[in-house]
């Protein structure tokens, strides 16, 4: 598949009246308020190791991860059960709601101390501002965590693009050996900002 631009269609969302999967993949795009850092790595650690070991946080990052795994394979069976039986369906909802809200309460100041920000985002790269200058084909350990429901996602990425504008960097990238979890997060992220928009 070719690599879309990932800092086109900023602002804006690309799509015909009936989009296919393949379609939102390629051209939806949308800002969203995330935690966020970056910082470069050399190919070298690329190939050596696991982005998550970079940026390792220990067990703070791992409940972060394992709650969002929960929440993906609970989706399913929480869609089937309000249709069938709406009431129960909302207890329980309500119930995972308090549960989560409690877990993410007890990490959060972990991460509070990282900058909060706004990128642009597809399944296959994001735009970012940047306070450095990064180079073209040059890599990076992104971390994202996405708001309100701390959804982790930890990627190399390849700068394609890095432009001057008002003392700061805008930044293009493509991300970089994603693994099937994290890029579920992503398109998880998307579909739902769809859905809001």
């Amino acid at each position: 598949m070719t690599i879309k631009d990932p800092s086109s269609h900023v602002n804006s969302l690309a799509k015909p009246t009936v989009p296919s999967a393949k379609e939102r993949r390629e051209f939806f795009r949308i800002d969203n308020d995330v935690i966020f850092d970056v910082q470069p790595v050399d190919k070298q650690t690329i190939d050596t190791m696991p982005a998550i070991d970079v940026v390792s946080d220990g067990p703070s990052w791992q409940v972060l991860e394992a709650l969002s795994a929960l929440d993906q394979k609970t989706q399913h069976c929480a869609s089937a059960l309000n249709t069938k039986q709406p009431a129960l369906g909302q207890y329980l909802g309500l119930i995972n709601d308090k549960i989560d809200l409690i877990a993410r309460h007890s990490i959060f100041s972990h991460y509070q101390h990282l900058p909060k920000t706004r990128i642009s985002l597809s399944e296959e790269g994001l735009a970012f501002k940047n306070s450095r200058m990064l180079y073209k084909n040059s890599f990076v350990v992104v971390r994202i965590i996405f708001l309100p429901h701390f959804a982790p996602v930890v990627s190399f990425a390849q700068v394609i693009r890095c432009e001057s504008r008002d003392n700061s960097y805008n930044v293009a990238a493509k991300f970089y050996q994603l693994a099937p979890a994290q890029q579920q997060v992503i398109a998880n992220t998307l579909i739902k900002a769809q859905q809001r928009a």
